[in-house]
């Protein structure tokens, strides 16, 4: 999935992040919880460029973890992401496995419109 995909995807989708009790846990990267994970379906993967994957951040004031860090799927974490949806709440996350501590864990954050950069 590109960037223009994407964005057409939650145009097309009438989210209503605000009724999903999962969303205030998710506007930033978390670890993905097994309650969250158990309602979710595979949308799709980040489509990545012909030069593969890279590891670099997108560069931007913002720290890493905050809810307002910029979704660009150019650019780690989300270069690696799959795209998932929440059945019942019709919100939309990213999922990508984090190799960096003492064993994977999956982190989540929840997909808002606004943030995307291209």
């Amino acid at each position: 999935m590109t960037n223009k995909d994407l964005i057409e995807m939650l145009k097309h989708s009438n989210v209503d992040n605000y009724s999903d009790p999962f969303a205030k846990d998710y506007i930033s990267w978390n670890i993905l919880s097994k309650d969250l994970e158990n309602r979710l379906i595979f949308i799709s993967e980040v489509e990545n460029s012909d030069d593969g994957i890279t590891m670099e951040e997108c560069h931007t004031n913002e720290n890493y973890w905050s809810a307002n860090y910029p979704i660009s799927l150019n650019y780690y974490p989300y270069n690696n992401c799959k795209i998932y949806k929440d059945i019942d709440y019709n919100s939309f996350y990213f999922i990508y496995t984090e190799w960096g501590g003492h064993s994977p864990e999956k982190r989540c954050r929840l997909i808002q419109e606004k943030l995307i950069v291209t």
